[in-house]
């Protein structure tokens, strides 16, 4: 039982990382992440960062993550522009993105929140296996016992 324990506290301390945590989430979420800031504006005036976005997939827990890769972010804000290969180069043309991209990948915490609900059942199945390898067997009343009555 202690192992159970151990393996619920380290969940829920993955969980409490997130923000979110301690809510039941279904369905798409995305996140975004700045990677650096640029000096680039939008068509309205808004300072803009550099940046790219994840979208994991709930079920209660995460059930899957995928990058989504670069994007404009607008800074101070949940809005962004998606950017693909071609506005990259474009971008990167007129120099308002560097001309070598900076490098990301998705971070181990972000891959245990993306697939948390994978992992929590492993570790509840690998624990119930271990737990029902370790019990003793139940006698059984109706069987006659084989020990010695002295």
């Amino acid at each position: 039982m202690r192992l159970f324990g151990l393996l619920a506290v380290l969940l829920s301390v993955v969980l409490s990382s997130n923000a979110y945590a301690g809510k039941m989430r279904f369905g798409e979420e995305d996140n975004l992440h700045k990677l650096q800031d640029i000096e680039m504006v939008d068509q309205d005036g808004n300072a803009l960062s550099l940046g790219y976005r994840t979208t994991t997939q709930f079920f209660i827990l995460g059930t899957s993550i995928k990058d989504k890769g670069y994007i404009l972010r607008i800074k101070g804000s949940d809005e962004y522009y998606q950017l693909d290969d071609a506005s990259i180069k474009e971008l990167q043309h007129k120099g308002d993105l560097p001309k070598q991209m900076p490098f990301y990948h998705l971070s181990y915490m972000d891959y245990a929140l993306g697939y948390s609900l994978w992992i929590f059942i492993a570790l509840s199945l690998l624990y119930y296996g271990v737990k029902k390898m370790f019990q003793k067997p139940k006698e059984d009343p109706e069987q006659p016992s084989n020990k010695l009555v002295s």
